[in-house]
């Protein structure tokens, strides 16, 4: 047994995947006290659970049984709130392995899975069934539950949406911070997205190393500043060779 715990100990993928991605980024929000994890896809995550914050109660709402794959949008793979006073502000991420798996539309598609369309009704469209106030327990929302508290999302006024795209920059080793910057470059240059973000694993220890780039409007808003914050914080505890 002990010989078996030691191979488990030493062993390092040859290839992360997808889920270590996501494994990578929910790590770090789950670290922060400022950003809420509304999604996360397993690991880490539930397939159909999303949690949204009240900006001005600190209820949270919860959606589930949400499709998996709508018509021309897409489910987000990871989806954070920062609530900036009385702006709700939801970032979308699209996570890969690979930056070749980008698609040019997945930010409109990614937002487009609250927002719907005439063929899909969107998250924001739908009712929530469960609440909780900060510090209580989950309850079921009665039917007879007015449209204030069972759609208040629906009819919220100041929310704003941001996409991402997420991806591995490396499968093993730390790649030049100049290259790192030059795929983050090319990911928001060929995409509708607001920001990216890669994922690199050092040598030695298998630590996720992250790094973010993003547009004009993503820089000015208040979660990206405390994203990157949790990135640097996360980065800093990490030694590397």
């Amino acid at each position: 047994m002990s010989d078996l715990l030691s191979s488990l100990r030493e062993f390092t993928p040859e290839r992360h995947g997808e889920q270590g991605v996501d494994a990578s980024i929910h790590g770090v929000v789950e670290d922060s006290d400022e950003i809420h994890e509304v999604f996360c896809n397993p690991p880490g995550g539930s397939w159909t659970e999303f949690d949204i914050i009240h900006p001005t109660n600190d209820f949270i709402s919860r959606w589930d049984h949400i499709p998996r794959r709508p018509p021309r949008v897409k489910r987000p793979d990871q989806v954070f709130q920062y609530n900036d006073g009385e702006t709700l502000s939801l970032l979308t991420i699209e996570s890969k392995y690979e930056l070749s798996d980008l698609t040019s539309d997945i930010g409109d598609r990614l937002i487009g899975y609250f927002e719907g369309h005439d063929n899909y009704t969107g998250l924001r469209q739908r009712p929530c069934w469960h609440q909780k106030t900060p510090h209580g327990k989950w309850n079921v929302i009665p039917e007879e539950a007015s449209e204030d508290q069972r759609y208040w999302f629906r009819d919220y006024p100041d929310v704003k949406y941001l996409s991402g795209f997420m991806f591995a920059n490396s499968p093993l080793n730390l790649r030049d911070r100049d290259e790192i910057d030059e795929a983050l470059e090319q990911a928001l240059s060929n995409s509708d997205v607001h920001v990216a973000i890669s994922v690199s694993w050092t040598t030695e220890n298998q630590y996720p190393l992250l790094y973010m780039k993003g547009d004009s409007e993503f820089r000015t808003t208040a979660i990206s500043t405390v994203l990157q914050s949790a990135l640097d914080a996360h980065n800093s505890d990490i030694e590397t060779p």
